[in-house]
């Protein structure tokens, strides 16, 4: 399986798996996708079709470097799989923090 990350004006558009394969190509192309993207950027994972702990560790690695270049990343389409796993590490509050205008399913 794969994985593929588009971005376009503030949005950046995850798709396919993610996992310990290709997590560290994906965090290298988030990150600058992060960087070029401005203050406001949208990380969209409806076309994601399976994720694992890998997955919720590129997001909050994502998050963490928007931070430090001062931008706001918000998280759009966030598959049941990682909001479960979010609520198990207890990270849910912190995944609401950053959902994009939409309600989180409760896990």
């Amino acid at each position: 399986m794969s994985a593929q990350l588009v971005a376009d004006q503030g949005v950046i558009r995850l798709q396919g798996a993610i996992d310990f394969t290709n997590a560290k190509a994906l965090q290298a192309q988030l990150h600058a996708a992060v960087a070029q993207a401005g203050s406001e950027v949208c990380v969209d994972l409806s076309a994601v079709e399976h994720a694992n702990s890998v997955g919720l560790s590129l997001l909050l690695s994502a998050a963490r470097n928007a931070d430090e270049r001062g931008a706001r990343l918000t998280f759009s389409g966030l598959p049941q799989q990682l909001q479960s796993m979010a609520a198990v590490c207890g990270l849910d509050d912190w995944l609401a923090e950053h959902a994009a205008g939409e309600q989180q399913e409760n896990v």
